[in-house]
């Protein structure tokens, strides 16, 4: 991980905005992740201190839906992070991390880089970006 990286909830800085213009139109917002696995944990008792070696894994897109334009988006993501264990948006133990690399701001309805590609090559979306409506949060 970098300096700039954010590596908490209270690090993030909105990167793209793409026309956002700070009205209350209503956008989409996307957190974008990185994944890191502990090689140096797949051989350890739990005993004493954890191996340290990581690797990048890839990543994940989540998309928050219909966020409106007026609001605080830090708090958006903190809310999402705190509010569904099953996501869990940063995570930081002894066998992955994964932390958030940038938020943005796009138009309602957008297709992440990584669905634009697989309808592109594949003629269909088999890995869609995870997806909460901000009226479910």
């Amino acid at each position: 991980m970098n300096a700039t990286t954010p590596t908490t909830l209270t690090e993030i800085e909105f990167i793209d905005t793409r026309e956002f213009d700070g009205s209350a139109k209503v956008k989409d917002l996307m957190i974008t992740t990185q994944l890191y696995e502990n090689y140096g944990a797949h051989n350890w008792d739990g005993e004493g201190e954890c191996p340290q070696y990581w690797k990048a894994k890839g990543g994940e897109d989540y998309i928050v839906t219909n966020v409106p334009g007026d609001i605080d988006y830090a708090a958006v993501v903190r809310i999402v992070n705190a509010a569904n264990d099953r996501l869990k948006i940063v995570h930081d133990g002894n066998y992955f991390r994964q932390h958030i690399l940038y938020v943005s701001l796009f138009d309602v309805g957008v297709q992440t880089e990584f669905e634009q590609n697989q309808l592109e090559f594949s003629g269909e979306i088999r890995f869609a970006a995870t997806r909460l409506a901000y009226s479910e949060l």
